[in-house]
C-alpha cells in the first residue's frame, strides 16, 4: 500500500468523524430544548410541585389515625378491665351467698357458668377459679 492510499483512508476517516461530530452537536442542540419542554410538560401535568405537600398531608393523616387507634385501644383495655372486675364481683357475690346457705340452685349455677365463661374470655384468672370450683361442688337445691 502506498502513501497516497493511506492518506486517502485517513482523509475518509477524518471526514466521517467530522460528519459524526457535527451530527452529534446538532442533535444535542435540538434535543436539549425538546427534552426540557417535555420535562416541563410532565411536571405541569403531573402536578409534581404539589406532590410533596400532598405526601406531607397524607403522612399527617396517617399519624393522626394511629394516635386515634392507640387511644381507642387504651379505652377498650380500660373497659375490658372494668368489665372483668364487674364479673369478678358478681361471681364473688354469688360465692358468698351460696356459701352462706351451703347450696346452689340450677339457675345460680347456670348464671355462674355464664359469668365465669365471660370472665375467662377477658383473661381473668386468680382465686375466682377456686370460688367457681367450690360452688360447683355445692349441693343443688330448687330455688
Amino acid at each position: 500500500m502506498d502513501a497516497m492510499a493511506v492518506l486517502e483512508i485517513i482523509k475518509t476517516i477524518g471526514g466521517a468523524l467530522s460528519t459524526l461530530l457535527t451530527v452529534s452537536a446538532v442533535t444535542t442542540l435540538l434535543i436539549k430544548p425538546i427534552r426540557e419542554k417535555l420535562a416541563k410538560w410532565i411536571r405541569k401535568t403531573s402536578d409534581s410541585d404539589n406532590i410533596d405537600d400532598k405526601i406531607d398531608k397524607l403522612t399527617e393523616l396517617v399519624e393522626e389515625s394511629i394516635k386515634q387507634n392507640n387511644k381507642l385501644q387504651e379505652d377498650m383495655d380500660t373497659q375490658s378491665e372494668a368489665l372483668q372486675a364487674s364479673l369478678r364481683n358478681s361471681i364473688l357475690n354469688l360465692y358468698y351467698k351460696c356459701k352462706e346457705k351451703n347450696s346452689i340452685t340450677d339457675f345460680e349455677l347456670q348464671n355462674l357458668s355464664y359469668l365465669f365463661d365471660n370472665y375467662t374470655k377477658l383473661k381473668g384468672n386468680s382465686f375466682v377459679k377456686d370460688c367457681v370450683s367450690y360452688l360447683k361442688g355445692l349441693e343443688r337445691k330448687d330455688g
